[in-house]
């Protein structure tokens, strides 16, 4: 395992990387969760017929990676080719959702390859995964690498970038991802990790964002961020909260706003010429 700090991100030796990433497009996630009715129609999610455009429009420049699910290239391939088309990373999600620690190897693998061929069909060829549930252990890495994947985003307590045998290690935070605090059905979920069940309010998850980004900034870190369609396409505070979070990044020149492909490469270059500084 290669590990590094770094003093100076990205190609132009920025101060910080933050990578801004969304999770979930559809209903995918509500039916692996059985919060989807039975008797309901799919293929006419409102985070894929109405939030994902207003979404593409307030990016206004801003490249993200959106990691879906890939059940989503029957769906919504529309939908998927226009996160393409307007320059953001698709990232892989699992098929529809299964929590990627529950299966095993074989299960695994056979996913990976059904959700690969099928996104072959709509010309989109993820290199990274973030696994849902957010572990994934040695197997998965392994496996992600020999069908050519070159990152992960998992989660960890330890938020350093790293290298596992030329698979990058892109590590996210529980506290910074929406779903996690303002979800109320992950209540117990949030116990369990030693946080309250209450839901988060839209202000305290501002401030959760921006403590976090600043503290990023003063130390000269990478801050890894997850958004949930679900959850601010359903309520304009959190669309807000997101909008000026976005804002105050684009505002920063000082940051690299990074996708978390380009941050990949970037580490997997920098390692092997060790250039980290």
């Amino acid at each position: 395992m290669a590990l590094f700090e770094s003093r100076a991100w990205g190609p132009q030796r920025r101060r910080a990387c933050v990578c801004v990433t969304f999770d979930n497009l559809g209903e995918a996630c509500d039916i692996n969760m059985g919060r989807w009715p039975a008797a309901n129609a799919v293929g006419r999610h409102f985070t894929a017929t109405h939030v994902l455009p207003k979404l593409l429009e307030d990016l206004d420049g801003l490249r993200i990676t959106y990691f879906i699910e890939s059940v989503n290239a029957l769906r919504y391939p529309e939908q998927m080719r226009a996160v393409k088309s307007a320059g953001h990373e698709v990232g892989w999600h699992t098929w529809g959702h299964e929590n990627w620690s529950r299966m095993s190897l074989d299960e695994k693998r056979s996913n990976l390859e059904k959700s690969l061929a099928m996104l072959r069909t709509i010309d989109i060829f993820p290199v990274g995964f973030r696994p849902p549930g957010g572990l994934a252990d040695a197997p998965s890495m392994a496996l992600l690498r020999q069908h050519g994947f070159t990152y992960c985003s998992p989660v960890s307590s330890d938020p350093s970038v790293h290298l596992e045998e030329e698979l990058t290690v892109l590590p996210f935070a529980w506290r910074y991802v929406d779903a996690y605090l303002i979800d109320p059905d992950l209540g117990d979920f949030r116990v369990a990790h030693g946080d309250m069940a209450r839901p988060a309010t839209a202000t305290e998850w501002e401030r959760i964002l921006n403590d976090g980004f600043d503290a990023a900034h003063a130390n000269g870190e990478q801050l890894t961020v997850i958004f949930h369609p679900y959850l601010f396409g359903a309520d304009e505070r959190l669309w807000q909260v997101m909008r000026r979070f976005l804002v105050r990044l684009k505002a920063r020149d000082d940051v690299w706003l990074a996708t978390c492909s380009e941050l990949a490469e970037w580490v997997a270059s920098s390692v092997a010429n060790r250039t980290i500084a």
